[in-house]
């Protein structure tokens, strides 16, 4: 049994719900800070972003590398492109696996392309169901829920592209 002491901000007293997030935000972190949860946990515990947490402890997480321009496409399609870069920087950054919303949320966040997560979430339905570029990540099934991470031919694509 852990044994949390947390401290309240007095502005968290004057609902429910932000008392409750309060204290989901403070518990995560004092768990975080004795090695009971990983980063990632502890931020979506708290409801934050992987990097939002990160800052909150004082930890800066890497500044992603240069997002892939507008047109830049790989095999044919920009989606690829821009899903493979948000998973090459995640991993960098200890993000992956990510969750298609979390890839959007990366790409609007570390780009200038702003990225709706159905959009996304429908880019990976359509791999499956098309049986295309599925080699160029891993998927991990938590329930109903997949997550993602570059594979080793992801990896290569995305370094052969950049050498262009």
């Amino acid at each position: 049994m852990n044994h949390l002491s947390i401290e309240i901000p007095e502005t968290s007293l004057s609902s429910n719900d932000k008392l409750s997030q309060a204290i989901l935000a403070a518990a995560a972190l004092q768990l975080y800070q004795t090695g009971n949860l990983s980063s990632q946990r502890a931020a979506r515990l708290s409801k934050l972003s992987h990097s939002q947490f990160l800052k909150q402890t004082g930890e800066i997480p890497d500044v992603p590398d240069s997002p892939p321009e507008q047109a830049e496409r790989l095999k044919g399609s920009r989606y690829l492109a821009r899903v493979l870069w948000a998973l090459s920087e995640g991993e960098k950054n200890g993000l992956t696996p990510m969750s298609a919303a979390e890839i959007a949320k990366f790409i609007t966040a570390h780009s200038n392309f702003h990225t709706q997560e159905t959009n996304t979430a429908r880019f990976f339905r359509d791999c499956r169901r098309k049986e295309r570029y599925e080699e160029y990540w891993l998927t991990e099934e938590e329930g109903p829920r997949r997550r993602y991470k570059l594979s080793e031919l992801g990896r290569k694509l995305l370094a052969e592209s950049q050498s262009e």
